[in-house]
């Protein structure tokens, strides 16, 4: 199943909020795992199904004793490990703090390993994290890599300094489906987006195009303390907008499983390795699998054409920033 992990470079831009509520409207069975190093929060934040407090029992810890031995790992340790929000969420509760973290620094590539081989979609809630970080090893796992900021100077410097940080990094290790996404006022979303797109892009950075949710403390509150995302909840813009994200990473992830599953029978002589051959043989050169449909909002960076123009203050504050340099 997929890998969906959500992190930050610095500071605080929303990556768990945006993480449980992708989680809340995933259109798969999905399991929502906090690993986050310096301690979850949801458990102090969301409500547990049972109408109290999330349960200390299970949750990372429980599941690092489950995967701790290595090689074949039940499909179902991440459900059996999750624990159910009131608001339909199956969390996995993360640490409480840095030093119950350090405690299972070893144990992250069988975490990752566990993940990847999940019988259901895993969201997965990083915090902050940099080229040095031991959940790079579920990073490196992932199918898709949100890395989050705020539509603010700094939050979306410190993502561009951060991304030329761990492209390296990500590129080597076959990372590709690197897509921004921005936290912000819905108004300005297209404009704030495009505005990033054109930061990343002039940086040289191979990212996808950003993605969007809107800031929504109402509809989040309502969701953390155990309404489910339809109904009256599910009219919310923050509602409506995530589960078109969701729908859009989902597609496309059911897509590239698709053509992965083809190649796979390809490489076991079924019948379509001769249309394969052939296409190898009049190209010249091995086929590149076909483009997936691309969902509204995860279209690939587009190459070459007319930057839009910048209105969005923090693009603003760059250019006087670089001016002021400059004189």
């Amino acid at each position: 199943m997929a890998v969906v992990a959500l992190t930050s470079i610095k500071g605080s831009p929303g990556v768990t909020s945006a993480a449980l509520v992708l989680a809340a409207v995933w259109p798969r069975p999905v399991v929502l795992l906090e690993a986050d190093l310096a301690g979850g929060d949801l458990a102090f934040r969301a409500q547990a199904a049972s109408g109290g407090p999330v349960h200390s029992t299970k949750g990372l810890l429980t599941l690092a004793s489950r995967v701790r031995g290595g090689g074949s790992v039940d499909p179902r340790v991440l459900m059996e490990q999750s624990q159910m929000l009131a608001c339909g969420v199956s969390l996995i509760r993360g640490v409480t703090s840095a030093a119950q973290a350090r405690g299972l620094s070893w144990l992250w590539p069988n975490i990752a390993a566990a993940c990847v081989n999940a019988d259901v979609d895993v969201i997965v809630d990083l915090g902050r994290v940099d080229r040095a970080s031991d959940v790079m090893e579920l990073v490196k796992k992932a199918d898709y890599l949100l890395p989050v900021a705020s539509t603010s100077l700094e939050s979306v410097m410190h993502l561009t300094e951060g991304l030329q940080d761990l492209m390296g990094t990500l590129s080597h290790a076959g990372v590709r489906n690197v897509a921004p996404l921005l936290v912000g006022d819905q108004a300005h979303a297209a404009r704030d987006a495009s505005d990033l797109d054109g930061l990343l892009g002039r940086a040289g950075l191979p990212v996808m195009s950003t993605l969007s949710l809107p800031t929504d403390a109402k509809a989040l509150g309502r969701l953390e303390a155990g309404e489910k995302p339809d109904g009256r909840l599910g009219r919310s813009s923050l509602i409506k907008t995530a589960r078109v994200l969701a729908q859009s990473l989902a597609a496309r992830i059911s897509t590239e499983d698709t053509y992965s599953t083809r190649l796979e029978d390809v490489a076991q002589g079924s019948s379509v390795a001769e249309e394969e051959q052939e296409r190898t043989r009049a190209n010249g050169h091995r086929p590149v699998p076909p483009p997936p449909p691309a969902p509204a909002g995860v279209q690939s960076r587009p190459g070459q054409g007319p930057e839009p123009e910048a209105t969005s203050p923090w693009i603003a504050a760059i250019r006087n920033h670089s001016e002021g340099g400059a004189r």
